[in-house]
């Protein structure tokens, strides 16, 4: 007999709830740290797109209405549920104590039949429209690091942050501020920028050193050593690959190199147009990266003020420049679960978002920023940014 335990979503390669891709060749949910595993399967061919992008579901089926929540409207409505409590669960209630420490499944839309709190079909036909930016995006917590100066900070499995700065200390935050480790740098240098692998191990770039590191079981290994060239920041894609932006030796021209992060070979380099001229400034100012869902690469040049977005082949795609009138110096960068791309303007203390094609959404100005460096983005789309004073803003833009 059909229930809901039919509609729950796992990883279909170990079975984890915490799914946030699809592979939509393969039909095949998949966890963060199965992605890399699941694409590495040359013989077949195949798509991780985010979870929250494959349709799944017939348009007649609805979300599961929250039992706990029966007399309000529609908007809470259950996306989880908890197989120890045995009953569907809303966002709402999600925070509670009750399912604290509980394992979450995804709840995909069930038949009419099966939902038995009646929940308006209609209202489930779109799921972006659960993604939509908030019109006054809000502070949830601030956080002080504690270093003079911040540059640099990256998600760890959605429980915490890995931040660095003026110093060789690259240190892990909970969320709650709670300092959890501290990693020195083999040089003793600050390092540039960092990341963090699907699977959880943290990576820098030491340009100093001209390496790129990976801290693995406490141990700091060199993955890439560059000659001629100086590796400055840094992004870890789901299909376990380094993008990392270079700057030569004598600041005359600069790159994107993509390595596989596994054995640090080099894949592909991004550095010419069309037309051969360069798609980057040659000095060493911030030259941010992220890789959006559709694989686009895309690079907050602050030298040329402008973020430069290429497809996965390194065709030229679009320049976003700001705005008229309006100073651009672009930072920190990265994509949200609905391919937004979003960067810290250092001059100006806001926050840009653009659309997948470049087109301008919208400015955060209300969160009061300091001088921003870096900022990142976790699979529960909440957004950190890292002040130069030290701090680091937990913000949430999104409804």
């Amino acid at each position: 007999m059909t229930s809901l335990h039919d509609f729950l979503v796992s990883c279909g390669e170990c079975g984890s709830p915490n799914v946030e891709r699809h592979c939509d060749f393969c039909n095949t949910s998949l966890c963060v740290p199965c992605v890399g595993k699941h694409l590495s399967d040359s013989t077949k061919t195949h798509n991780a797109v985010p979870f929250l992008l494959y349709k799944y579901d017939k348009l007649d089926y609805t979300f599961v209405r929250c039992p706990s929540h029966i007399s309000f409207t529609f908007r809470y409505k259950c996306e989880r549920f908890c197989k120890k409590c045995n009953v569907p669960v809303c966002s709402k209630s999600e925070s509670r104590s009750i399912h604290e420490g509980h394992e979450l499944f995804l709840l995909r839309r069930v038949p009419p039949e099966l939902n038995k709190w009646n929940v308006d079909a209609s209202y489930t036909n779109n799921l972006t429209n659960e993604h939509e930016l908030l019109d006054k995006p809000q502070i949830i917590a601030t956080i002080d690091t504690g270093f003079h100066r911040l540059f640099g900070v990256a998600s760890f499995k959605n429980e915490g942050i890995w931040t660095c700065g003026n110093d060789e200390n690259v240190v892990l935050f909970d969320l709650k501020g709670k300092k959890l480790q501290n990693v020195k740098t083999t040089s003793m240098r600050r390092p540039r920028d960092i990341a963090v692998t699907t699977s959880g191990e943290l990576v820098y770039t030491d340009p100093n050193a001209r390496t790129v590191n990976m801290v693995k079981d406490g141990q700091i290994q060199e993955l890439v050593v560059v000659e001629g060239w100086k590796p400055y920041h840094i992004c870890c894609t789901p299909s376990d690959d380094f993008l990392v932006t270079m700057i030569r030796s004598d600041e005359k021209q600069s790159k994107v190199v993509r390595y596989n992060g596994n054995e640090g070979t080099e894949k592909q380099t991004y550095q010419f147009d069309d037309k051969g001229k360069p798609l980057y400034s040659s000095d060493r100012r911030g030259k941010y990266i992220c890789e959006n869902n559709n694989l686009d690469v895309c690079v907050s040049d602050a030298g040329s003020r402008a973020i430069v977005v290429v497809n996965k082949a390194g065709k030229f795609r679009f320049r976003y420049t700001g705005l008229l009138n309006n100073p651009f110096q672009p930072h920190g960068i990265a994509t949200d679960s609905q391919s937004r791309i979003l960067s810290v303007d250092y001059s100006s203390g806001f926050i840009h978002i653009v659309d997948v094609d470049g087109r301008f959404l919208r400015h955060i100005t209300n969160c009061n920023l300091y001088e921003p460096y870096g900022l990142c983005i976790n699979s529960f789309d909440e957004m950190f940014v890292a002040e130069e004073n030290g701090n680091v803003k937990r913000i949430k833009y999104i409804e």
